[in-house]
């Protein structure tokens, strides 16, 4: 059984939008997560920036911008987004 819990709706949201996406869109952001790794490897919110970062990108692909739309839809993939949100900003 895997690590992760993901609701139904996470999963179908973000299998969604990898449909929707290309493979090299994704790999730009690798670069951003080199840079926080360091940061994150000896904490314990690793996993939870991952996921706020992972669903915040895929999201944009969708929505461009950070307007109110784009807020539901973070709100409906990942609910805690804004707790989360804090944690990362503690990261830098």
């Amino acid at each position: 059984m895997s690590e992760y819990n993901y609701s139904h709706d996470q999963i179908h949201l973000i299998t969604s939008l990898a449909k929707k996406t290309y493979l090299h869109e994704i790999l730009e952001y690798v670069d951003f997560f080199v840079g926080f790794m360091a940061c994150l490897q000896s904490s314990s919110i690793f996993r939870e920036v991952i996921d706020l970062v992972l669903i915040h990108e895929l999201c944009h692909l969708l929505v461009m911008d950070h307007s109110a739309r784009f807020k539901l839809l973070m709100d409906r993939a990942l609910p805690d987004w804004r707790r989360r949100e804090v944690l990362l900003s503690g990261c830098f």
